[in-house]
């Protein structure tokens, strides 16, 4: 008889999770990521170690996935959506999927365009090794394009590529659900003073990830050298009644200082101010602090008043003075911009679809049993930063707590059906969840 089969909405670090623990079970599961590729934001960031591990758990995104690769009962959808669901005996959902250029020969023809320097996002590359396909064609953009290319190699794609491929429809009938649909940085384009990204040199921490991840180190945009006086700017889109962001992103501080202490340890003379609001620690880590960092950074409680062009593709950061009665003005070679988190915004969708609610934020309900919220779910439970601002960690803990649900709410619709009983062994003290039992057949 066939297997029990889930479906998990979003590739990123909750919905890996997820997967790859479901794939213990017998259990037939489904990964739908609308993106090109698994992964998340999380997987954009770099390792923060100084010679210890300051527990950014960057490296259990790569590990988790490379495991992820190699789970044999996980489906893995890429570039699709969920276009249709239908509730009947079981949850019927219907995929709309992109083409994906995934052959040997399809990825060295993606290979070769993606080193050209007009490449303008046609052809994407992941941000991971471990990303099966690497290489990705974004049919969306080279429509754009109008097949207008000064390139020579990416005027090559229409040769060497079938590029009239249509979108593709699958159905699938799961019998529970995951929605582990993340969330979205804060654009800091809505901060206009910060000019970001008009100043070369005004950037996100996540585009400073990015850097690492391309140049190897943390270095100026306008010039790929290292900088050597650098602001951090905190609650960018947190704790805003401006932005209509009241609540604390969490992760940003400990996040930033991390960021820190890594460009630091690696190159000491550089000098590091942080101007804050308040500094959260939502981490493991208690030297993750100010107070463990005075000695090594400037700490500033002020939010700047607006950032301005300086010489030399530097940035002028203008401030109120300590005492509030007049505006002081520092020059920077680089303002790194802390962006928070911000709901999905395709909540609002995914929640007339799966008939679930909002909290007052416009993140989805936690439907998990540790919420106590709802008594029954139904089989549609929530997980990771789609129900609220979460760092990796902890998005990887919330997604163990919504398999552990799933599985109980499996097992009781089997017992149900067939009455008799099952029983389930949920090691509280590990990521590792077994049952006596792990056939759930249907």
């Amino acid at each position: 008889m066939p297997n029990k089969t889930v479906a998990i909405i979003g590739g990123g670090i909750a919905g890996i999770s997820a997967a790859l623990e479901l794939s213990h079970y017998d259990l037939d599961i489904h990964l739908i990521e609308k993106d090109y590729f698994l992964g998340g934001q999380a997987i954009n960031y770099n390792c923060k170690a100084n010679g210890q591990c300051l527990q950014c758990y960057a490296c259990l995104v790569e590990q988790k996935l490379k495991e992820l690769n190699q789970a044999n009962n996980v489906h893995i959808h890429l570039a699709s959506r969920i276009s249709k669901f239908n509730k009947d005996a079981n949850y019927e959902l219907e995929l709309v999927k992109d083409p994906l250029f995934d052959s040997e020969k399809e990825q060295e023809i993606l290979k070769a365009a993606y080193k050209d320097d007009n490449n303008d996002g046609i052809v994407l590359r992941g941000a991971s090794k471990n990303n099966i396909p690497f290489f990705a064609l974004n049919l969306d953009k080279i429509k754009e394009q109008d097949q207008g290319f000064s390139s020579p190699a990416l005027s090559k794609l229409y040769e060497q590529l079938d590029l009239n491929r249509s979108k593709t429809k699958q159905s699938l009938e799961v019998q529970g659900i995951i929605l582990a649909t993340g969330f979205q940085p804060f654009d800091p384009r809505r901060i206009q003073t910060y000019h970001y990204p008009v100043l070369d040199n005004v950037v996100s921490a996540f585009d400073m990830e990015k850097m690492r991840k391309a140049k190897g180190d943390y270095l100026r945009p306008s010039d790929n050298n290292l900088p050597q006086k650098i602001s951090f700017i905190q609650c960018v889109g947190s704790r805003s009644e401006t932005q209509g962001n009241l609540w604390c992103s969490r992760v940003c501080c400990p996040y930033a200082l991390k960021m820190a202490e890594a460009i630091k340890t690696e190159n000491p003379d550089i000098d590091i101010t942080f101007f804050y609001m308040d500094v959260q620690n939502a981490g493991r880590n208690p030297t993750i602090s100010p107070e463990s960092y005075t000695s090594r950074f400037r700490f500033m409680r002020m939010m700047p008043v607006d950032i301005l062009p300086g010489s030399d593709s530097s940035v002028i950061i203008r401030y109120m003075s300590s005492d509030q009665d007049k505006i002081e003005s520092e020059d920077f070679d680089l303002a790194i911009l802390s962006i928070g988190i911000e709901p999905n915004p395709e909540n609002e969708q995914i929640s007339d679809m799966f008939n679930l609610d909002l909290d007052k934020y416009g993140f989805l309900e936690d439907r998990s049993s540790v919420a106590n919220t709802y008594a029954d779910n139904n089989g549609i439970f929530s997980a990771g930063t789609a129900t609220g601002p979460k760092n990796i960690a902890e998005s990887i803990e919330h997604a163990g707590q919504a398999v552990k649900d799933l599985l109980t709410f499996l097992s009781d619709q089997e017992n149900k059906e067939y009455g008799y009983q099952r029983q389930f062994i949920f090691n509280q003290n590990t990521s590792d969840r077994r049952g006596l039992d792990r056939n759930l057949h249907s």
